[in-house]
């Protein structure tokens, strides 16, 4: 997804990978929405069903942009 998103000239300002893990998730991008406007999360091949990511990051509020692929 990196490598895609530098092939359209979108510089990435930080890359993390971290737990399939609600507490993880959801301080994760709490702590990435309040330094960056846009927020891309996306599922990774652990045990957690991929819609999770997003059920989990609901429970942010505010003007950031949070995308799940």
């Amino acid at each position: 997804m990196a490598r895609f998103c530098f092939s359209l000239g979108i510089a990435l300002k930080r890359i993390e990978v971290i737990a399939d893990e609600e507490g993880e998730i959801i301080e994760a991008v709490r702590r990435m929405s309040d330094n960056y406007d846009f927020v891309v999360t996306s599922g990774g091949i652990g045990p957690t069903y991929a819609p999770a990511c997003l059920s989990y990051t609901r429970v942010l509020t505010g003007p950031v942009a949070v995308m799940t692929i």
